[in-house]
């Protein structure tokens, strides 16, 4: 089933069970659309101001924004970057059962490609792949890189100097990078993509690309030749200066939701197949059986690429709704 499928088949069950208890959620700028207080920018603002703003917001060294590439979203951000390298002929690692979307975006930019496994750890088999996908949080399995799978990604890249790890941070929900992420960046070969459309709750405003030193002038004219609306950046900007008011009030709330969304898996007596640390809560049960015994609606494993008799659930429906007051600026 895709994506696609599933949101006609969640509209319609909504709609003739509208007390249904939603667990595939996914609008994140709908559940904190009341959180972003922020005023428009007047003065113009520059994708390298972003790239300081964005570091400072981070705590990360201020040294690195150079290194900060700027762009529409992680999507935008891995079209350059597997476009850019499907000219080279280089071949990708893609995780086959966290999201689709690494594929298709692949076949556009004639990228090659195998798969490896990371529902329930990462396994790697024999390729001669140069680039390696990893998310972090692993998604939709909804926990961080473990340390075992951290030593055999550094391993793989150790083979060759030349080999690149992409680490998707887009689900990761703290204004601190987690550690995972920074001993990879610490390899100087792992290149780091995120956005603004969790933390932030800001789908399609910035993109934004950490690349080792030693990839920058290759890949700069790339994301330089990429635009960003004037709209986008002030937005973004003040997003990030908001002295991380935004982002802290969205993890908070996030962590909330979690909670409440255990309490009641729990009070269902459902089993959780994850320690639920990230983004997503991988469920035992298929969603068909969810929805008949438990009146609650998941989102099916295999929409991911994953195990059919296996579901996944958001916690968006339990974040607290909130009105909008006036004169904050909206831009979706």
């Amino acid at each position: 089933m895709t994506f696609r499928e599933f949101q006609a088949i969640k509209a319609t069950v909504i709609a003739e069970k509208p007390t249904i208890r939603n667990l595939a959620e996914h609008d994140i700028a709908k559940a904190f659309a009341g959180e972003r207080r922020i005023e428009p920018a007047l003065e113009a603002v520059h994708r390298c101001d972003l790239s300081r703003f964005w570091l400072e917001a981070y705590a990360l060294p201020i040294e690195w924004r150079k290194r900060v590439l700027i762009s529409g979203g992680v999507r935008h951000s891995l079209r350059l970057l597997f476009g850019f390298w499907a000219k080279r002929g280089k071949r990708a690692l893609l995780p086959q059962d966290v999201y689709p979307a690494y594929g298709r975006i692949a076949c556009e930019e004639r990228l090659a490609y195998d798969v490896y496994a990371t529902a329930e750890r990462i396994v790697l088999h024999s390729s001669d792949a140069d680039i390696m996908l990893v998310p972090n949080p692993v998604e939709p399995r909804g926990d961080y890189l473990r340390q075992e799978e951290i030593e055999q990604l550094i391993a793989w890249a150790g083979h060759d100097p030349n080999r690149r790890i992409v680490i998707d941070g887009v689900y990761h929900m703290q204004t601190t990078l987690d550690m995972a992420s920074l001993q990879l960046l610490g390899t100087g070969q792992a290149i780091y993509v995120t956005s603004l459309s969790k933390l932030w709750a800001s789908p399609g405003v910035l993109g934004v690309t950490v690349v080792p030193p030693d990839d920058l002038d290759a890949l700069f004219e790339s994301f330089a030749a990429s635009e960003n609306s004037q709209e986008h950046l002030r937005f973004a900007a003040n997003l990030l200066r908001d002295g991380g008011g935004t982002a802290r009030t969205v993890a908070t709330g996030f962590a909330v939701a979690k909670q409440a969304l255990r309490a009641s898996l729990t009070s269902e007596r459902i089993e959780v197949s994850n320690s639920a640390s990230g983004y997503h809560t991988l469920l035992n049960r298929p969603w068909q059986q969810l929805l008949h015994e438990h009146s609650m609606l998941a989102i099916p494993f295999d929409v991911f690429g994953g195990h059919p008799m296996m579901s996944v659930a958001t916690p968006l429906s339990f974040v607290p709704r909130r009105e909008v007051p006036s004169g904050r600026m909206h831009l979706l």
